[in-house]
């Protein structure tokens, strides 16, 4: 016996699959950047070149499909939008902070425009509003913490606060 490990079989129906769940989001979010209303199934399912009965078997609603959407913009937008020169002195983390929020603003704005003004009563897309907003009012207080930390506790939250609504894409 050579105590070799058994690779599992590969299932290419289901890696078919999640490129086509893939592909639906990606279809979703470049009409959303195209058109200011939400798209409706059929745009959707056209755009990504599916069935809309493909778009329905991978998600069981449209609010499904803005979740995964939500999440998967996210995650790129995170990975797009690293904080740098945190150390730096007040003008350049000004214009570093700057450059980084007309990034994603640029590549997002639509998607939080959409997000905002459909979550509806969705209680999990506000709670994604809520976490999108508090990571922009963490990134602030890490961009700005020799100038925050002159602060007492309570100050320090406020001006953090406001500053985060303001840079989070659209008035609160």
């Amino acid at each position: 016996m050579t105590g070799a490990v058994p690779v599992p079989a590969v299932d290419g129906r289901r890696q078919r699959s999640e490129r086509t769940r893939q592909l639906i989001i990606e279809a979703y979010l470049a009409l959303l950047r195209t058109k200011p209303r939400i798209p409706t199934s059929s745009e959707i399912a056209e755009r990504a070149g599916y069935s809309v009965r493909s778009v329905f078997e991978r998600f069981p609603d449209l609010l499904s499909l803005r979740i995964a959407a939500t999440d998967y913009a996210v995650a790129l937008g995170t990975g797009q939008a690293p904080l740098r020169d945190t150390d730096a002195d007040r003008r350049t983390r000004i214009h570093s902070q700057v450059g980084t929020r007309a990034q994603v603003c640029e590549g997002w704005l639509p998607l939080w425009r959409a997000l905002n003004a459909n979550c509806g009563e969705s209680a999990e897309l506000k709670a994604r509003i809520a976490l999108i907003r508090e990571a922009i009012r963490t990134r602030l207080g890490i961009m700005y913490g020799p100038e925050l930390s002159t602060l007492d506790g309570r100050s320090r939250r406020s001006p953090t606060s406001r500053a985060g609504r303001a840079c989070a894409m659209t008035i609160d």
